[in-house]
């Protein structure tokens, strides 16, 4: 995991959007790409330290870093038995990115209107 903790430093740095690639990169190819994955344990630990820092990116500026934070979340998520810590960090996030928050299409009706939640 201390591998990765320059890369999860470089992350937050705001100012540098080439820091950030790099450090995508670097994780894309050490999580994603290698050939020998690690077991289900070191996913799930590390998914713990690094998908705020992902989760993050997802609003970045640069396209590339955008594309390359959602495959390496794509892929943790695909090894770890339990996602439901990252429930509450995932969905405000999705929210957001997608302008989803009137999903159900309620806004602005009357509340005599408005279906029954269920």
């Amino acid at each position: 995991m201390n591998f990765l903790h320059r890369d999860i430093t470089n992350l937050g740095n705001m100012e540098d959007n080439q820091k950030r690639r790099f450090a995508l990169i670097h994780m894309y190819q050490v999580l994603v790409l290698a050939k020998n994955k690690a077991n289900k344990q070191v996913y799930q630990e590390l998914l713990s330290h690094v998908q705020k820092p992902l989760l993050k990116r997802f609003s970045d500026k640069v396209e590339k870093n955008r594309e390359l934070a959602a495959l390496i979340i794509k892929e943790m998520f695909t090894r770890v038995d339990d996602l439901a810590f990252s429930i509450p960090y995932l969905f405000p996030v999705l929210v957001g990115r997608l302008n989803a928050s009137n999903i159900e299409g309620t806004n602005g009706m009357e509340e005599k209107c408005k279906p029954a939640p269920s």
